[in-house]
């Protein structure tokens, strides 16, 4: 039987107070402006067959934040760039949903501001297969996102609710860390790059960009290049205490600037 000494520490590794203090620094934050706000919010994905509950969904405005919560004890999640590839983007593969005479939208190339780290390489301490996790509970987020959206266009049938953007977020209690990386210095032999070229800075937030999920056959593409495109996906990890302020950063306008809006062009 387990002490009262032993109890505490099970809740807390549960991860569920992390998702509490989230859903109420949210509504803190956001108050009515919050159209919904849900947690252990139930989903079912009939193409991949998978289906769960996200921690948390909320909508403001056009937004749809469609959350994983991670809580890591003292873990440092470093995501590793190129030197030769942007230190910062505001190109995002995203999912959008409009109604006009039909509904509209898929994964396309959105301009998402403030610009931010992009990379597709994320490097976790532990066993050997951690990126690999971190990559499957991606998968499932986009997963949920999509099932979530699908029930969002049935209910718009009824009451247009005008653009929906969908974003995948994965917070997060570990440190974050972006690695600018030469590829050129990498040692073929030894499989390794000198310290003193790697470039690491902590960040509060980064977008990992790559294919999580497989193709179904039904992509478009005339080559493997053009498919493994059309396959990227943007999920954005966050650190718990900058998950607010990420939501409220988060815009799709800048006065300006040349962006990406694929609705509009439909």
């Amino acid at each position: 039987m387990r002490t009262e000494d032993t109890l505490p520490k099970l809740v807390n590794d549960s991860g569920f107070p992390l998702q509490i203090a989230m859903e109420k620094a949210s509504y803190e934050a956001f108050g009515f402006d919050l159209g919904v706000m849900r947690s252990e919010f139930p989903w079912a994905n009939g193409t991949y067959g998978t289906s769960g509950y996200l921690d948390l969904f909320l909508s403001i405005g056009a937004s749809r934040f469609v959350v994983s919560a991670k809580r890591v004890r003292e873990s440092d999640w470093i995501f590793l760039q190129e030197d030769s590839a942007p230190a910062e983007t505001i190109e995002a593969r995203a999912y959008w949903r409009m109604r006009r005479e039909r509904e509209l939208g898929g994964w396309s190339k959105v301009s998402l501001f403030p610009a931010m780290p992009d990379a597709p390489y994320a490097v976790i301490p532990g066993t050997k297969d951690r990126p690999a996790m971190l990559e499957r509970e991606c998968a499932l987020l986009i997963h949920a996102l999509e099932a979530v959206a699908f029930q969002e266009d049935r209910l718009a049938q009824k009451e247009d609710p005008g653009l929906r953007l969908y974003h995948p977020v994965l917070v997060t209690t570990a440190n974050l860390h972006v690695c600018r990386l030469p590829a050129g210095s990498v040692d073929l032999k030894s499989g390794e790059a000198p310290v003193s070229t790697m470039g690491l800075a902590e960040i509060p937030v980064v977008r990992l960009t790559k294919a999580f999920t497989p193709p179904l056959g039904t992509e478009g593409g005339s080559d493997l290049y053009q498919l493994a495109q059309g396959l990227e996906r943007t999920v954005f990890v966050v650190t718990a205490t900058h998950f607010v302020q990420f939501m409220k950063d988060l815009e799709v306008t800048k006065r300006g600037l040349p962006i990406h809006q694929p609705w509009m062009a439909r």
